[in-house]
């Protein structure tokens, strides 16, 4: 998923499929200042083997997740992939602070 947050000269991007066997959670920006686009990784994201826990708090690997922006965050739900070669499709919330570049997830609340 990428998104272009208002009033930014970026864009956000987060996971995806490199191939059916490969998923990604890696977290990059495109800065995209003065007309040059610039890829630039999100501060202490790394790269892992394929298909494997991100060293920042990530989701999951996934791709076709549901996305917004609101006040300064990218909000994340569900998508399919997962570790390793699981099959999942997930029914999940996380948030991503385009200022603090850092990774929320939201817990599901339990019925009354």
């Amino acid at each position: 998923m990428a998104v272009n947050p208002p009033k930014s000269e970026s864009i956000f991007i987060f996971g995806g499929h490199a191939s059916p066997t490969r998923r990604l959670n890696d977290c990059w920006f495109i800065d995209t200042k003065g007309g040059e686009c610039k890829w630039r990784r999100v501060n202490g994201d790394k790269d892992v083997e394929p298909n494997q826990d991100s060293t920042i708090g990530a989701p999951a690997p996934r791709a076709n997740c549901g996305y917004c922006f609101y006040n300064g965050k990218v909000y994340i739900f569900g998508g399919h992939g997962g570790l390793s070669y699981q099959r999942v499709a997930f029914n999940d919330i996380y948030s991503f602070d385009i200022e603090t570049e850092t990774w929320e997830k939201y817990e599901q609340m339990q019925n009354a």
